[in-house]
């Protein structure tokens, strides 16, 4: 006699908040109610995002200034109605918000401006003050403009 299949919803904090952290974050969070607030580390919207009314955070290197070479930003930026903030990074490029940041120079791979550790301590401390406030409900002066702590970091719109 066969068993009937079960499926396990998981009940950790993690998967419960249903955070999402790439360029298609976004459009997760138009699919699934469970996603309460996303992020985009540095990548293109594909496609640009429609109206969307929760939080949502945008992080990037200079290539993501409002006029710079991804229109993709300022056109999703548009049609976010929620909460949101759009930061870039100073020295940083593509892979800085990732682990890959601190591998580069052991690797002997050519490494950006901004040192990987930095760029990870800034990734890390703006992700942190984004979920203590949308999924934590705390309040983060972090996120309502430049910091002495972070001079690399610059706020858009």
């Amino acid at each position: 006699m066969r068993e009937k299949a079960t499926t396990s919803i998981s009940r950790s904090p993690q998967e419960r908040a249903g955070l999402v952290f790439t360029i298609s974050a976004a459009h997760a969070m138009l699919a699934d109610p469970r996603v309460k607030a996303a992020a985009n580390l540095d990548g293109t919207f594909q496609p640009v995002v429609p109206k969307l009314d929760k939080p949502f955070l945008m992080v990037g290197s200079p290539k993501h200034v409002p006029d710079g070479g991804d229109t993709t930003w300022p056109k999703s930026w548009a049609n976010m109605t929620g909460w949101k903030r759009w930061i870039t990074v100073a020295g940083s490029d593509h892979s800085s918000f990732v682990d890959y940041a601190v591998l580069r120079p052991q690797l002997g791979l050519p490494a950006p401006e901004l040192d990987g550790a930095r760029a990870l301590r800034i990734t890390r401390a703006y992700l942190a003050a984004f979920l203590d406030t949308h999924l934590r409900g705390r309040d983060e002066p972090l996120l309502d403009g430049p910091s002495k702590a972070y001079p690399e970091v610059r706020f858009w719109k």
